[in-house]
């Protein structure tokens, strides 16, 4: 299936048809078996497609038996193997072709001499409407037609699944080869044909090698579709015949297993797994690797990447790749886990020269191939992204993002959608930061798991903070909290990251005490708990929040321990992100002429890069300074400037805050004569044109010096929403308290009547 919602893919699937809709949800459709299964309640279905089986019925026998058949066999069909499963000969089976179109049950292709179904539910209902006993005939015929034909399995299993039941080994055979086959492209099929076999296997106590691999192959399938808690349950009670197991399965079985629990989220119980297996791997590693060795190595080095704790695992990854030489079918996946893992550590020269190699080994794969290893390009391109490889990042996760769908791995869907958001939200493609966000959200949830749920809502209300007007704020910040609780609840990497994507949120959305707040209580006194690749813009996000707070010392002491953890990382978006915040605090001393020229050569420098909001934002931040600096012109050149930028993008606010500038920056030089009085009223009038009337109201009786209680009681509203409203307009009017509403409102709007 195709992405979007279940509902936009149920409407797809019945083409806009009411009718067909109402039997697909008759049905109980599923998107993740679609087109094979129309769903798994066949008497709702037959009770919904009532007005279809009376045309059926009212056929004539030959038809009615030419169309079932077709039904078994498929879409497209051909006349001559219709007429060899249903046993009417080509003469009777070509007329009740003819019938079968007159009634447009089914119609001619325009090329090969095929037919199809007008639409694909017809089919399914024709084939449940069938006998039994026709069902089992004509399935058992067409398996024997694409047997002599050497069909793939997946054409042959979609046979076998009806004949299983049989006791046939040989359709059991089928299911096994037809689920291999359809792993990539429906994993949910390929679980419910590995299910198929399993059932049918001749009982026994032992758990032999057979078995166990139909089990792990079916845990991998479920886990591609996200039925996670029912692959956990498999490899669970494969697990506890395991001293019935070789070597070789075991290891595979606690791989499979610690990858389970760590999708979970269930990072302690993931680690314990494949700890215990690695005592069972003989080291030094064995050269060549054994692929059961490596995969559990592979799932060791993931499971401690989401922990945060790769280090850990660092020495035998690398020595798995140093084992698994040039060759090897894993050698993607350690070298493209060995540069994600060096990256979050911070040691790029290492990680840099692993993305190189893996590039080149991925890049020279052909499609066929490359889209087989959708979890290798997310790696490499999460790598790419956190090394400002922007470009590389792209292309790899985008290749990766082609063989992947909301029905088939989309766990690893999940993880190439939030990396793409984060380019999204680099590179000022806003609008489809916030659609990936959104299909990244729906995913993750179906599928439980909420760590990264939460990370792609807050990327969403980022997204649309920057997008929507500043009156939208408060929901926004709203949504951004909720994604923070869900993505914070089990520690690890994704938590780390929720942390630096909250703190941005809150400071985008004027709370810059509330932004500091997660950096400091969730990142560590010098923000070490953060992802390592984002310190230094972290450590210069939070400098520019303590300006925004007044706190000049705090603020020169982020930006400084920010410069030195960009001129360690050499990263050089980061040290930009270090550089303007200088640029903000040689301004907030009053230096406007050093100011104004690092913001220039910042604002310079992402434009260079590609990062239009970077260049908008950097522009509006450092008007003020031109204008100090270099006179009222130049000013309003950078605010044009910046205006074009941002919208390009979309970027509401940005143009919200241009305006909001260009005008305190026209009423001070509009008064130059006046009094101080007189430019501070101009002020006064541009600031408090951010609030809402009810906000002014509350405000200014606020700033005459009336307590909660008495404004909640003059207003008629609750306490509860009078500091509700209080903290918007602390945000709005970027002050700290209470205590300086008066002068952010200006002492002569509250002077006392006389």
């Amino acid at each position: 299936m195709g992405h979007g919602t279940y509902v936009e893919q149920l409407h797809a699937a019945s083409g806009g048809n009411p009718r067909m809709l109402r039997i697909l949800l008759a049905a109980r459709w599923d998107p993740d078996e679609w087109p094979l299964s129309a769903g798994p309640d066949r008497d709702g279905m037959l009770r919904a497609a009532v007005p279809v089986v009376t045309e059926l019925d009212a056929l004539t026998a030959d038809a009615a038996r030419s169309v079932q058949v077709a039904a078994v066999l498929g879409d497209p069909f051909l006349p001559g193997d219709v007429a060899e499963v249903s046993g009417l000969g080509l003469d009777r089976t070509l007329a009740a072709f003819t019938e079968l179109v007159d009634v447009d049950l089914i119609r001619p292709l325009p090329w090969g001499g095929g037919y199809a179904f007008r639409h694909p539910v017809l089919a399914h209902v024709a084939l449940a409407h069938a006998s039994p006993a026709l069902r089992v005939e004509a399935h058992g015929r067409a398996m024997d037609l694409l047997t002599a034909r050497r069909a793939p399995a997946l054409l042959r299993a979609r046979q076998a699944e009806h004949l299983v039941g049989a006791g046939s080994a040989e359709a059991r055979q089928v299911l096994v080869d037809g689920a291999a086959e359809m792993m990539a492209k429906s994993p949910a099929t390929a679980a419910r044909w590995l299910r198929l076999a399993l059932d049918h296997l001749p009982a026994g106590e032992q758990i032999d090698a057979p078995r166990t691999l139909l089990v792990l192959d079916q845990c991998q399938a479920l886990s591609a579709v996200g039925r996670l808690q029912e692959a956990r349950s498999l490899v669970h009670e494969l697990l506890r015949h395991r001293a019935d197991l070789s070597d070789d399965l075991l290891l595979r079985a606690y791989a499979v297993c610690g990858e389970l629990e760590r999708l979970l989220g269930r990072h302690q119980e993931a680690e314990a797994v494949v700890r215990t297996a690695l005592d069972l791997v003989p080291r030094p590693l064995p050269v060549p690797l054994p692929p059961s060795a490596a995969e559990l190595i592979t799932a060791y080095g993931r499971v401690q990447l989401f922990r945060g704790a790769y280090g850990e695992a660092r020495d035998v990854v690398r020595e798995a790749v140093e084992a698994a030489g040039t060759v090897d079918p894993v050698v993607p996946y350690l070298r493209a886990l060995a540069a994600l893992g060096d990256t979050q550590l911070g040691l790029l020269p290492q990680a840099v020269a692993e993305v190189t190699a893996c590039a080149r080994i991925v890049d020279a794969l052909p499609d066929t191939e490359a889209v087989t290893l959708p979890d290798v390009l997310a790696m490499l391109g999460c790598a790419e992204l956190f090394q400002e490889r922007l470009h590389d990042a792209y292309r790899h996760l985008e290749r990766g993002l082609q063989a992947t769908t909301g029905a088939t791995r989309r766990l690893i869907r999940v993880n190439q959608l939030v990396a793409l958001c984060h380019l999204d939200q680099l590179t000022g493609r806003l609008e489809t930061l916030c659609r990936r966000a959104e299909e990244a959200r729906l995913l993750a949830r179906t599928s439980g798991v909420d760590e990264a749920a939460g990370i792609a809502m807050i990327l969403r209300a980022t997204g649309l903070l920057w997008t929507r007007s500043r009156r939208d704020t408060d929901r926004l910040l709203e949504l951004a909290d909720e994604g923070y609780s869900l993505a914070v609840a089990k520690r690890g990497w994704r938590a780390a990251v929720a942390v630096g994507l909250r703190a941005q949120a809150q400071f985008l959305g004027g709370d810059p005490e509330g932004c500091l707040r997660t950096l400091v209580e969730e990142g560590g006194p010098r923000l070490e708990l953060l992802v390592r690749a984002w310190q230094p813009s972290l450590l210069a996000l939070a400098g520019v929040a303590a300006l925004r707070c007044k706190d000049i010392d705090a603020a020169r002491d982020w930006v400084e321990a920010g410069e030195a953890a960009a001129a360690q990382l050499g990263l050089p978006l980061q040290l930009h992100h270090v550089r303007r915040a200088r640029a903000e605090l040689h301004a907030a001393e009053g230096e406007h002429a050093p100011a104004a020229e690092l913001f220039f050569e910042v604002a310079e420098s992402f434009r260079r890069a590609g990062l239009p909001l970077e260049h908008a934002w950097t522009l509006v931040t450092g008007a003020p300074s031109v204008h100090a600096a270099h006179g009222m012109q130049q000013a309003l050149e950078w605010l044009d400037t910046a205006g074009k930028a941002a919208r390009s993008c979309g970027a509401q606010r940005v143009i919200e805050e241009a305006a909001r500038i260009r005008t305190l920056l026209t009423a001070s030089c509009a008064t130059a004569g006046s009094s101080l009085a007189t430019v501070q009223e101009a002020n006064v009038r541009a600031t408090v044109a951010l609030l809402t009337e009810r906000e002014r109201e509350i405000a200014e009786l606020a700033a005459g010096g009336k307590r909660t209680k008495e404004i909640a009681e003059e207003l008629f509203v609750s306490s509860r929403t009078v500091e509700a409203h209080l903290g918007r307009i602390y945000r709005k009017l970027d002050i700290p308290s209470r205590a300086a509403l008066p002068r952010a409102l200006g002492a002569v709007v509250h002077r006392p009547p006389v």
